[in-house]
């Protein structure tokens, strides 16, 4: 799938681009610093928009799940849900459908973009309706996202925003977290533990040289990540139904994320196994659950 058809939105500071073929992704967050635009996301712009093998890079909607599901298959009220696997972790279903769906534009104006996505029932057998409200003012960026589950029945849920920020050399994240979800040999968690001092990050984590694929649980809803070469820095809020996050670096990248999340990875499983504070939920017919992730950029 090919469609080079971009949104941007622009103001004195900011500068997103916006592919709502493509996930309803967003490919291109810039800021102006003394006159110069500075990159905060990895710039995916003039990448073949291909949603079979996306280029990693800008913000993707996590809808209605995040992160693995294991082996594409869980139980939910006595029914056996099978998903298709993602190509890049088979056997595991990953990330949802509104990553990889065509998002029809609602509204533009100078300074937002609505789009829609929905879901009709198939493997995942639950009709849904996804929404983005993606916004820029002169401070920086915010995401809100929205699922209304259109079934008669209870459908679980999970949603979240997998932002993928540029120069991992020169970036230091903090955070206040009360617990860690480490993967296992599936890249899967069991269970929650107490952070231990090499994933600590509330006095700063470098990211440079110190790979790390790591759930938290139990954070503040705020983080903050610096580039100090750039003198540049981005805080994070979150609302509280993102009380969970996942800190990915993966090694010799061009790229690092941090995921504000709904639920731990494979939580659909993990809640049916009895484990506690996963973040599951069931999303009752017609009711909505949103989230909002707000960025800001300050000079340090």
């Amino acid at each position: 799938m090919k469609n080079r058809n971009t949104i941007k939105l622009e103001n004195n500071f900011q500068r997103v681009v916006i592919a709502p073929a493509f996930g309803g992704r967003i490919v291109a967050w810039d800021t102006k610093v003394t006159g110069d635009w500075l990159p905060i996301l990895k710039n995916i712009a003039d990448k073949e928009y291909d949603v079979s093998a996306p280029e990693k890079g800008g913000i993707f909607p996590l809808v209605p799940f995040s992160n693995r599901i294991e082996n594409g298959h869980f139980m939910f009220q006595g029914k056996s849900i099978s998903l298709s696997p993602h190509p890049a972790v088979s056997p595991h279903a990953m990330h949802g459908h509104g990553c990889i769906a065509q998002w029809d534009v609602i509204q533009v104006t100078d300074n937002q973009v609505v789009l829609e996505y929905k879901h009709t029932a198939g493997e995942w057998p639950w009709h849904y309706t996804a929404r983005q409200l993606i916004s820029i003012s002169d401070k920086g960026l915010e995401c809100e996202l929205s699922v209304t589950n259109r079934s008669g029945d209870g459908m679980p849920v999970g949603i979240g925003f997998h932002p993928f920020f540029v120069n991992p050399s020169d970036a230091v994240v903090y955070f206040d977290a009360g617990q860690a979800w480490p993967f296992g040999p599936k890249t899967l968690p069991l269970e929650a533990v107490q952070i231990k001092p090499e994933w600590d990050t509330r006095r700063g984590y470098a990211v440079k040289d110190n790979p790390l694929s790591l759930g938290y649980s139990d954070w503040k809803q705020e983080a903050l990540i610096k580039w100090p070469a750039s003198n540049l820095s981005v805080s994070v809020q979150c609302c509280e139904n993102l009380d969970h996050l996942i800190l990915h670096i993966p090694p010799h990248c061009d790229y690092w994320c941090l995921e504000p999340v709904s639920h731990v990875t494979d939580a659909f499983n993990l809640a049916e196994r009895g484990t506690p504070h996963t973040g599951h939920q069931v999303l009752p017919p017609k009711e909505t659950m949103s989230a909002v992730s707000r960025y800001t950029v300050f000079c340090q």
